[in-house]
């Protein structure tokens, strides 16, 4: 399973091992481990755990706040989308939609790149 114990001397007043530091081999590194006889046995363990970075996710977003869907209405009336509508579905769905709707959504509400 790829662990690594880190106490390697008695933890018990009768010599045996009863307290474990445990981990895996990676990417786990273990500064020291120090076992004291204070009475009783004191195991003091200091590690240095990586911890992955997530990655970068870039989404667009559209900011509607101050949106006017009175005039996206209006625009979207007068648009060829709704006066001359394609016979193709192919033309309808590639050239309309994306021309008229998307085309007038980037100007009234543009998208934006976010990086997080």
């Amino acid at each position: 399973m790829d662990m690594i114990q880190h106490v390697n001397c008695p933890t018990h007043n009768r010599g045996g091992l009863l307290d474990l530091t445990i981990t895996l081999a990676l990417p786990v590194v273990v500064g020291s481990v120090t076992v004291s006889d204070l009475g009783i046995y004191v195991v003091s363990t200091r590690l240095a755990v990586a911890s992955p970075c997530p990655p970068c996710i870039t989404t667009e977003r559209r900011c509607f706040a101050n949106f006017d869907v009175d005039e996206y209405k209006r625009k979207l009336c007068a648009a060829s989308v709704f006066t001359q509508p394609k016979d193709q579905t192919n033309d309808f769905a590639d050239v309309q939609l994306r021309d008229d709707v998307v085309g007038m959504l980037g100007v009234m509400a543009p998208a934006k790149r976010v990086t997080r």
